[in-house]
């Protein structure tokens, strides 16, 4: 007998010889059965594979989860770990989606009749790529095609999710204690006598002051000490401070505080002087104004463009004379006592008049002299003063890669430190060499009242080294040649371009103070320079002391792991997603086939292909290397029940049989084909 396929004309070849009748236990090992009972059912490995995916998934997310924002140590490590659960991940849901395709590929034959090339096709698929190009497969088989791209596709999983933890430079922020952070405090001074230095680690202790006395025998009762000047190491750090042109730092000052490869920032909080600065006067025909203003030495006439001068600073009207009275040795009176009753007292603190011109436009070129035309237009004079003042800080330290950095936060002026007025026109006639008056009188500050004597004369030492550098002129009648007259040419407020003051003078001179007085901090052995812990605790040179902590914010530089969860769950997502379809599809497939979990193994593909049907084919024009002729690689096959005629092997009579396997088109009765099929 014949059957027609797709117009081909198929010969059975009936002198073969596996085309005789098939003994009954051939047939019995061809025809589907139940399996033995257990309670291992084999389509449960589906399921759990896409669980196990899913919970290597999860897993993936943990453990990025747990290193993300600690700093990346065994960074190869890591990402070795996170590519091994991706591969567990990855193989999981692809194992799951293979027993799914393949039951789908079953499903597929039982329903529908292919082509031997699309049937090849279908089974080569998960290893040969091309075999997804076979158009009559996507037409026929399009879900078992979208299971195999899956299954293709899935390496990138492997690819993309471990590169969702990536290492990022960032800042590690500890808010904790550091050692060696120190503070002022001026009460020590109050308490210091010259003659009984303390030590600290063998070094004396400095005080900001030197000292005169009226005798050498203490217990005399006109013995009284009284001030000189700034001592040796206060001027020397003031001229460091101003020549540097900001504060001056402690050698190792970051390693003490911070520790090594760390920065950090502190506040301290602490009274000390301050000059409270005003404006006075601004712009051409101005007067100095304000409640100070009879004291005021200057008007903007003496300024540019109507003056000669660019900048004028009177900073020691009302100074104290360090000169009292005539004296010998330690300053010592030449002249008994009595003493003059003003002797060493400090009347008042010189108010510092400061006047500087501006240029209005500094894109414009400078005026060659006054001559100019625009000379005139050119400059705006100002006129400020600055008054002495008691005042409470707080400061802001930062120590970033060992440089430091300070930043006044806060700055409230308290009190006058000498609250007098000048009165320049008076005489004092008081017996001394000092010649300053100022009223109130009893608003003096006396030698005997010696703690808040000696405290001024702190301040009064600091404020003397401000108005050392400030106080002069620069004559700038040619602006080519201007002749300096004061020491603000060597510090930041004076513009070395044109030698003009810089146009927030009034600003720079309270900051420039303030680097004067954090620069004590440069040398620990001054008086004032305390622990921050426990400011009454003079600190000397010690460091690393355990009493010494103080609140601090420590930070570094770091490699940190940084997990991007979105882009690993979005890759995880879509990949469970379609896992998650593929099972649905198997399932279906596994109902659609009996409930029967298929594979592609070689013994189940022989057993569906020794059906009588295939074995009366032409199978001997098959080449040498097992190759089907192209023309039986159109024929179309389908899987479904087979029929023949049987004849018993012991008996005569003929039966009609049907078993499971692969039939030419005609000849197979398939799930959803109800054409009658030939025996």
């Amino acid at each position: 007998m014949t059957a027609s396929s797709s117009g081909t004309n198929i010969q059975r070849d009936t002198g073969y010889s596996y085309a005789k009748p098939l003994h009954f236990a051939t047939l019995y090992l061809l025809t589907p059965r139940g399996s033995s009972p257990s309670w291992w059912n084999p389509v449960w490995m589906m399921y759990i594979l896409f669980a196990l995916g899913v919970v290597g998934a999860i897993s993936h997310h943990a453990f990025y989860t747990s290193v993300a924002g600690s700093e990346s140590n065994n960074q190869l490590h890591m990402l070795r770990y996170g590519a091994a659960l991706a591969y567990l991940t990855k193989s999981s849901l692809v194992a799951s989606i293979i027993i799914a395709f393949r039951q789908r590929i079953w499903a597929t034959f039982r329903q529908k009749l292919l082509s031997m090339n699309a049937v090849d096709s279908l089974f080569a698929v998960m290893e040969d790529l091309s075999a997804v190009f076979n158009l009559e497969v996507f037409q026929h088989a399009t879900v078992a095609v979208f299971l195999a791209i899956i299954v293709w596709l899935a390496p990138l999983t492997v690819i993309l999710t471990p590169a969702t933890l990536t290492v990022e430079p960032s800042i590690l922020m500890n808010v904790t204690t550091c050692s060696s952070i120190r503070t002022l405090n001026f009460i020590p001074e109050t308490i210091n006598d010259w003659r009984k230095p303390k030590k600290i680690e063998g070094l004396y202790e400095l005080s900001l002051s030197f000292w005169n006395t009226t005798s050498t025998n203490v217990s005399d009762s006109n013995f009284f000490d009284y001030y000189t000047g700034p001592s040796q190491p206060i001027q020397q750090v003031a001229t460091l401070s101003a020549y540097l042109q900001r504060t001056v730092v402690r050698e190792n000052a970051s390693l003490d505080i911070c520790g090594a490869g760390w920065n950090c920032s502190f506040s301290i909080s602490f009274t000390g002087p301050g000059y409270k600065c005003s404006n006075r006067a601004t712009g051409v025909g101005s007067s100095a104004e304000g409640p100070a203003a009879l004291g005021a030495p200057f008007n903007t006439s003496q300024l540019i463009p109507e003056g000669n001068f660019s900048y004028f600073a009177l900073t020691n009207l009302g100074d104290y004379a360090t000169s009292q009275v005539p004296s010998g040795d330690a300053g010592i009176p030449l002249n008994p006592p009595p003493y003059p009753p003003h002797l060493g007292a400090f009347r008042t603190e010189p108010i510092l008049w400061l006047g500087h011109s501006i240029l209005r436009d500094v894109k414009k070129p400078l005026p060659s002299n006054s001559s100019d035309p625009s000379w005139p237009s050119a400059f705006e004079p100002r006129i400020f003063s600055c008054e002495h003042y008691e005042t409470h800080y707080t400061v802001l330290f930062d120590y970033s890669s060992g440089i430091q950095s300070t930043s006044v936060t806060n700055r409230t002026f308290l009190f006058p430190i000498v609250n007098t007025t000048l009165t320049p026109s008076w005489n004092a006639e008081d017996g001394t060499e000092d010649n300053t008056t100022a009223t109130p009188e009893e608003n003096y500050i006396y030698p005997t009242d010696i703690a808040k004597y000696r405290l001024t004369a702190a301040y009064h030492s600091l404020g003397a080294m401000l108005r050392q550098f400030i106080n002069g002129t620069i004559d700038f009648q040619d602006p080519g040649a201007p002749i300096t007259k004061t020491e603000a040419t060597k510090t930041r407020l004076v513009d070395p371009r044109y030698y003009l003051a810089v146009p927030d003078l009034m600003e720079q001179v309270q900051s420039f103070y303030e680097d004067i007085i954090l620069s004590l901090f440069s040398n620990p052995q001054f008086l004032v320079v305390t622990w921050a812990s426990n400011s009454s605790k003079p600190s000397g040179t010690l460091s690393n002391d355990i009493e010494t902590v103080y609140y601090c914010t420590k930070s570094r530089m770091l490699n940190r792991f940084v997990y991007h969860a979105r882009d690993l769950w979005l890759v995880y997502g879509i990949m469970i997603l379609l896992a998650g379809l593929a099972v649905a599809v198997g399932a279906a497939a596994i109902s659609q086939n009996a409930g029967k979990l298929r594979n592609t193994r070689f013994s189940s593909i022989v057993a569906t292909t020794r059906g009588p049907g295939l074995d009366q084919l032409m199978w001997g024009r098959v080449s040498a290397w097992g190759e089907a002729p192209s023309s039986m690689r159109r024929l179309r096959l389908g899987y479904g029940l087979v029929g023949y005629k049987n004849s018993s092997l012991d008996s005569a009579s003929e039966s009609r049989i049907e078993c499971y396997g692969f039939g030419v088109e005609g000849e197979v009765k398939q799930a959803n084909i109800n054409k009658n099929y030939k025996l």
